[in-house]
């Protein structure tokens, strides 16, 4: 198996691809409920920019372990109550939101096995192999 770059911003542009066709093909044969689908999408798109931008922050030597804790707690905690009121609230199918939030996961696995860059093996010290 080859090793693969990934480019963040393609991977959130193919999940947003694959939702839109998903929420299409729901439509079209009737069976989800499309705006399920783009709600769990989007919740888990939301999430992932999130995650990326607490990560940056989080190894930038400006931010606090302390505070960096703090921020992934409270982003989780949103994170749950966010879905929960959803479910609350609105009239969300669930299977349907499932169905979209596991595009993200399947747009990974599209972009790092078949769309990403293939990168150089290494050598055993772990080296780039190059041949001069």
């Amino acid at each position: 198996m080859q090793a693969r770059s990934v480019d963040l911003q393609r991977l959130s542009n193919i999940a947003l691809g694959m939702t839109g066709a998903a929420a299409a093909i729901s439509a079209f044969v009737g069976v989800g409920q499309p705006w399920s689908i783009v709600a769990g999408s989007g919740l888990m798109l939301a999430n992932y920019h999130l995650i990326r931008m607490l990560v940056s922050q989080l190894i930038s030597p400006r931010l606090s372990k302390v505070w960096a804790v703090i921020l992934f707690v409270g982003k989780f905690g949103l994170f749950f109550v966010l879905v929960a009121g959803a479910f609350y609230r609105l009239p969300i199918e669930p299977m349907s939101f499932a169905f979209g939030a596991s595009q993200l996961l399947l747009a990974t696995v599209v972009e790092a096995v078949f769309i990403g860059e293939p990168l150089e093996p290494l050598n055993e010290d772990g080296s780039s192999r190059t041949t001069e």
